[in-house]
């Protein structure tokens, strides 16, 4: 066989290749919208860093108001008015400690480094502002638009379905262009060419190996297909968090919460079927490559045999 002879596989060949880069950069979109948007997820929960770190110092600040108030009480005798107020203040306070981590506090205290109640009030504003200013409202990078938090389950799930069907017709493009490719061939010393130099351009496929000879060492091809599930993940945590939260979003927009609950619902279920389809490509084009490689294997099998 000649490099010429296989001169009618180089369009196919080269089209296989572009499928398979391809599919990978559409993976890549795909890995990234689901981190962009689980990171706005996770930071808008009640349990993320930001609001953890504004109830300690919440809870801190109510500390060290009742040892502030303890202090006045006892350096001197107040106006009963003032005092009055300060006793007020001092139950509204314990009352407000009754469900908080108080030891907690206490050892954040020591760290932290605050000594009144005034700073710890001003810093816990500062952490509420930036709440509100970068977490309740995301800021859409290059289109310059503002989404509320509410909303990521419906737009989140919009754009999940629109990339996963993206990356379907990708994946299907490179079935259809590997089958299309093996098919051509003429022979099996052609398709064993086109066999060897698709799979040295392959980097999250792993085609199986021909002969000994080639390194028995195997990457975790299989593994890579474990990211397609991560829009649907991302899309289930937003859509069960709606749910959690589902009475808060009533008090707030009944209207918007009933819309965003059904549609976030709708394309969590296309974006189970959109990725199911990608698996079963998936298991396809392997299945392509492992029928190529058996015809290989039994041919180099059989040749010694007919050469006696």
């Amino acid at each position: 066989m000649s490099l010429q002879g296989t001169d009618y596989l180089t369009p196919f060949i080269e089209a296989t290749i572009a499928s398979a880069a391809r599919f990978r950069r559409v993976l890549i979109v795909l890995i990234i919208g689901s981190v962009l948007a689980f990171s706005a997820f996770w930071n808008a929960v009640e349990w993320s860093w930001l609001n953890s770190r504004i109830k300690l110092t919440r809870t801190a600040e109510a500390v060290i108001a009742l040892h502030e108030i303890d202090e006045e009480l006892g350096t001197h005798q107040a106006e009963p008015e003032r005092t009055q107020f300060l006793l007020n203040l001092k139950k509204d306070r314990e009352d407000f400690l009754k469900h908080r981590d108080v030891e907690n506090a206490r050892r954040w205290l020591n760290m932290a480094g605050f000594t009144t109640s005034e700073s710890l009030k001003r810093h816990a504003e500062r952490l509420e502002t930036s709440l509100q200013a970068r977490i309740l409202v995301i800021n859409v990078p290059v289109l310059g638009i503002v989404i509320d938090v509410n909303d990521l389950g419906l737009l989140g799930g919009f754009t999940f379905v629109v990339v996963l069907m993206w990356f379907r017709f990708s994946l299907w493009r490179e079935y259809f262009n590997l089958y299309s490719t093996f098919e051509e061939a003429r022979d099996v010393k052609d398709l064993e060419y086109c066999y060897k130099y698709l799979a040295m351009n392959q980097v999250l496929t792993v085609p199986p190996i021909l002969c000994p000879s080639q390194p028995k060492e195997r990457p975790w091809g299989k593994v890579v297909r474990y990211l397609y599930v991560l829009p649907v993940a991302v899309q289930v945590a937003v859509f069960s968090y709606d749910c959690y939260t589902f009475e808060i979003g009533w008090v707030i927009n009944p209207g918007n919460t009933i819309v965003s609950i059904t549609v976030s619902f709708c394309f969590l279920v296309l974006s189970v079927l959109l990725t199911f389809w990608c698996f079963r490509l998936s298991g396809e084009i392997d299945a392509e490559w492992e029928e190529a490689a058996k015809r290989i294997r039994a041919t180099s099998v059989s040749q010694p045999a007919i050469a006696a």
